[in-house]
């Protein structure tokens, strides 16, 4: 479902499992910092690209969508405050992905 970039915890993945099954870290996938390459495994496996980074706004305006991309518009926060910011934003998430129109969900 969801593919959390290098720049997230690869934690994340464990203390979301419960609501986001089946996510992955790019680090899992053996990749450090492509963003071109992420992009395109994320295509590849159907996943949504959750991310700090505004590199793939830059990728999603040239190449439109698949895969989505949920940015999180916070700077420097741990781990926790991540999962809290995804977990309260769960529905908000699930529609986004159900959502044929929509590209972007920012989380702030």
């Amino acid at each position: 479902m969801l593919l959390y970039d290098a720049n997230l915890s690869p934690n994340l993945v464990e203390h979301l499992s419960d609501i986001f099954p089946n996510s992955k870290h790019v680090f899992s996938l053996g990749i450090q910092s492509s963003d071109e390459l992420i992009w395109e495994k994320a295509y590849e496996k159907k996943l949504i690209i959750v991310t700090k980074d505004n590199d793939f706004n830059k990728i999603l305006e040239k190449k439109g969508f698949p895969p989505k991309i949920i940015q999180i518009k916070r700077g420097n926060c741990s781990t926790s405050s991540v999962v809290t910011l995804l977990k309260e934003n769960c529905e908000t998430i699930i529609a986004f992905t159900k959502n044929p129109e929509a590209g972007i969900l920012f989380l702030v």
